[in-house]
């Protein structure tokens, strides 16, 4: 009841006409798990009036959050006894496929082929991936939404926005194309009477900044539920189990990288809070026929190395330390959802402290808020062929933008049209390198092309590549252990037609 309470108060929809979402979750093992079917307030709607502005939206939730052998372990690998009894590790490839938790096509949409992955390092996992697919029937358009949550200091804040962070930016967007739609007939009469599915001529398409508005209050109103309306909640209510669950999702903290893409404008927005991050790998024929890729970043990462991010926030914290070593207040990203100790005032966390099991404040919180949830949004238009690949920063702590891009590029070539590589160089135009855990492993970087799942090829090569002793290794660390030598990795690969 709580978190159906929270959806509805997140959406603040207008429209007057309620639909029923059918929403399913997956985790590692158990692939499909229904979830609860929520009714909601949204859809197309003018005024009082309800418009036949009908969709139906599919979501799935994929983490690796749940059940005892989620984590990497020596028992969770294949392997095999010699007659000593001793342990061998013989496949590490086994283990990354069985962490791909969805392989889907959405034809309708003009997309391939979409995969989901996630390996957990931290137990239980704080990242949290999402995805949804919406009719517009009135309209003739579809959407689709891609979500990949990166979560700290647990998994509450990550395991709430992959439950409604994609249907709360829906319900937005439903009320704004509503406004800009155009009608073929004069309005009903009364409000009463339903006016016709035909009503509406077309596909809708409100200006480009509107939409992007409609996306960065959503988030920015989600965030405020999490952090102050449970706070609110919590406060007016004795300590007891409700309310440190109210409490969670606040203290706790996340990232957030949501696509959001329109197949009749075949635009693809990508709305990113914090350090995760997507590419777009777009494949393009020389006059000899060769296959070469560019790289398009569709975010930037907002952490310590962001100059714009440091300098916006040290412009509203004056004379405050606000990035060092790297980090921003000790953390690696410079924006998120949650880390209400850094939003909620001193007093408010000294009340919270008293009375309800939370922190002191920090002694480095002395003018808060300082993390906001507001996006950083670009828009592309997808071309057939075009690869994206989004991700939690556990991969690109790894690889770089063109190094995955070059990855996608020796993995489309050798399953879509039977061709090696002839050279171990990849079809992109290299950037330096200035990622770290190659450097922390002591290794050099030699890439492969083993996998059937082009997600699992993408981890296999952040994690070892050729060194498949260096691979089994890091797959056989347990928490906590393992975090010191790799993050959670999730990777949505999505291949549009």
């Amino acid at each position: 009841m709580f978190r159906l309470t929270r959806l509805r108060h997140a959406l603040k929809s207008n429209s007057t006409w309620g639909r029923s979402i059918s929403f399913s979750s997956r985790t590692g093992h158990t692939r499909s798990v229904a979830g609860p079917a929520l009714a909601v307030g949204i859809g197309f709607a003018v005024g009082a009036s309800c418009l036949s502005g009908y969709y139906r939206l599919y979501a799935d939730t994929d983490s690796e959050s749940n059940g005892s052998r989620d984590h990497a372990s020596p028992a969770n690998l294949p392997s095999t006894f010699s007659q000593s009894g001793s342990y061998e590790v013989v496949d590490p490839g086994s283990y990354l496929r069985r962490r791909i938790l969805s392989v889907d096509s959405w034809p309708e949409l003009g997309v391939r082929l979409t995969e989901v992955f996630c390996l957990a390092s931290n137990y239980p996992c704080e990242d949290v991936s999402s995805s949804a697919r919406t009719e517009l029937i009135a309209t003739g358009q579809a959407w689709a939404f891609w979500g990949i949550f990166d979560g700290h200091n647990g998994a509450a804040t990550s395991a709430h926005l992959a439950e409604i962070l994609a249907i709360a930016v829906t319900g937005a967007l439903g009320d704004l194309y509503s406004t800009y739609a155009k009608f073929e007939a004069e309005e009903p009469a009364s409000v009463d009477a339903e006016p016709l599915r035909s009503a509406i001529s077309g596909p809708v398409h409100p200006p480009a900044e509107e939409v992007d508005k409609a996306i960065k209050e959503t988030f920015l109103r989600v965030d405020d539920d999490i952090v102050h309306w449970a706070a609110q909640r919590a406060l007016a209510k004795p300590l007891q189990g409700a309310t440190m669950e109210l409490l969670q999702p606040a203290l706790a903290g996340s990232c957030a990288l949501l696509g959001f893409f329109d197949s009749d404008s075949r635009e693809l927005r990508m709305a990113l809070t914090g350090d995760s991050r997507a590419v777009l790998a777009r494949p393009v024929r020389d006059a000899k026929g060769r296959t070469h890729w560019q790289v398009h970043a569709l975010s930037q990462d907002q952490n310590a190395h962001n100059e714009a991010e440091m300098a916006r926030m040290e412009g509203e914290h004056p004379g405050e330390t606000i990035g060092a070593n790297g980090r921003v207040l000790g953390w690696g990203m410079a924006r998120a959802f949650g880390d209400a100790a850094y939003k909620w005032s001193r007093e408010l966390q000294t009340r919270l402290y008293e009375g309800y099991l939370c922190d002191y404040p920090r002694s480095n919180v002395k003018t808060p808020p300082y993390f906001t949830a507001e996006p950083e949004i670009t828009t592309t238009v997808v071309r057939p062929g075009d690869v994206l690949v989004m991700a939690s920063d556990g991969l690109w702590d790894c690889l770089t933008n063109e190094e995955v891009v070059g990855l996608v590029g020796i993995w489309m070539e050798k399953n879509n049209n039977g061709k090696e590589s002839a050279s171990e160089a990849l079809p992109v135009d290299m950037k330096p390198d200035h990622t770290k855990m190659y450097a922390w492993w002591h290794s050099e970087k030699r890439f492969v092309n083993l996998d059937d799942t082009m997600a699992a090829h993408l981890a296999r090569n952040a994690l070892g590549g050729a060194n498949i002793d260096l691979t089994s290794a890091l797959l056989t660390l347990e928490p906590p252990r393992a975090r010191r030598y790799r993050d959670d990795i999730s990777i949505q690969v999505v291949v549009f037609d």
